[in-house]
């Protein structure tokens, strides 16, 4: 467990494996929520659980993978040359890392067996509230412009970020044919 993660025992392997690809930057899979610490039971928790599926699986087919906070997986030197987690954010602080990768040479993977467990961080008493939920949301909310703010400031540097990030691919394929 990290975090307020679950992670299974061969979620470590899986993420490797995804990165033996030298052009792969970054991997990410579906976060399946928990109730606590329950997993989904009845139509409702399934509706949300296949709907937040959907979701990522439509994006990253969009050419704009939603790598959900508690479940990506960045090359340390990549996640170095986009900046990294700004300290001046404390909530929603993915979009700063991965907004930038979407921009970047190589691929992100997504990786259906990558999967966490993690709690619906929106619900009450093992249930999804939709009051919850809406606060949930405002607290989010509150960080967006500050997220756009860094995004803003990190986007006049992709011409820098891409030519590092070309760089680490090139290096990494040549130490696999090296190999």
């Amino acid at each position: 467990t990290v975090s307020d993660c679950s992670w299974p025992p061969n979620y470590l392997r899986v993420v490797a494996n995804a990165f033996s690809d030298p052009e792969v930057i970054a991997s990410y899979g579906p976060v399946e929520y928990t109730y606590e610490g329950k997993p989904p039971e009845g139509l409702i928790k399934k509706l949300v659980r296949e709907k937040m599926r959907q979701d990522v699986q439509r994006w990253h087919k969009k050419g704009q993978p939603m790598m959900a906070g508690p479940n990506f997986a960045v090359l340390k030197s990549v996640y170095d040359a986009v900046g990294g987690f700004d300290p001046r954010t404390k909530r929603i602080e993915e979009p700063v890392v991965y907004i930038p990768l979407w921009h970047m040479p190589g691929k992100i993977a997504f990786v259906m067996d990558q999967m966490v467990e993690t709690e619906l961080p929106w619900q009450e008493k093992g249930r999804p509230s939709i009051r919850k939920f809406f606060a949930y949301k405002a607290k989010n909310d509150e960080w967006v412009p500050l997220a756009r703010s860094i995004i803003q400031e990190r986007s006049g540097r992709l011409p820098e970020m891409k030519a590092k990030v070309g760089s680490i691919i090139e290096e990494r394929k040549s130490r696999l044919k090296a190999t």
